[in-house]
């Protein structure tokens, strides 16, 4: 884990804990030695995560928002339930629930890692799609896929082993 992921995830500790912004800042500056401005970016970023999307006044699928909650292990339930509703103007993009999974080294481990809901255009996605497992990435489910994109199955997979 790189020192920006451990840092974002030590504010995102303090944060849950309830601690005043000012003290987050102080704390987590003393400790990784970053400036209060760096901080206070992890602190936006974190509540803009939590925040419902702004394009809809309704709460978003449940077995999504379930998963983007860490509430459960996307490896281990059927996906195919997921609804998804492409945001007005996004439609031209690929939408894909990725993650690239972590697991603390408690017993039982416990997963660490968060799914996320990524948006590529036609370019960025062939390039993900074809160096995602190299690189740790896995893609769960493909959301939304405009015409004329490739999917997944079509895409040589650098670095996994296809079935015949």
């Amino acid at each position: 884990m790189s020192k920006r992921d451990e840092r974002f995830n030590r504010v995102d500790e303090l944060l849950l804990t309830g601690m005043a912004d000012e003290d987050i800042i102080a704390h987590v500056c003393d400790e990784y030695s970053v400036k209060p401005a760096t901080v206070e970016k992890d602190i936006e970023a974190l509540r803009a995560q939590d925040e419902p999307l702004p394009f809809s006044d309704e709460p978003r699928n449940g077995m999504l928002n379930a998963l983007l909650a860490n509430e459960f292990d996307a490896h281990e339930a059927d996906l195919s339930k997921i609804s998804y509703e492409v945001p007005k103007g996004e439609e031209k993009f690929v939408h894909a629930l990725i993650e690239v999974p972590t697991y603390n080294d408690g017993r039982p481990p416990k997963k660490d890692s968060k799914p996320r809901v990524q948006k590529f255009d036609a370019k960025s996605w062939t390039t993900f799609a074809t160096y995602h497992v190299a690189q740790g990435y896995v893609i769960h489910k493909v959301l939304h896929l405009p015409k004329g994109i490739k999917p997944l199955e079509e895409m040589n997979i650098f670095g996994a082993e296809r079935k015949a």
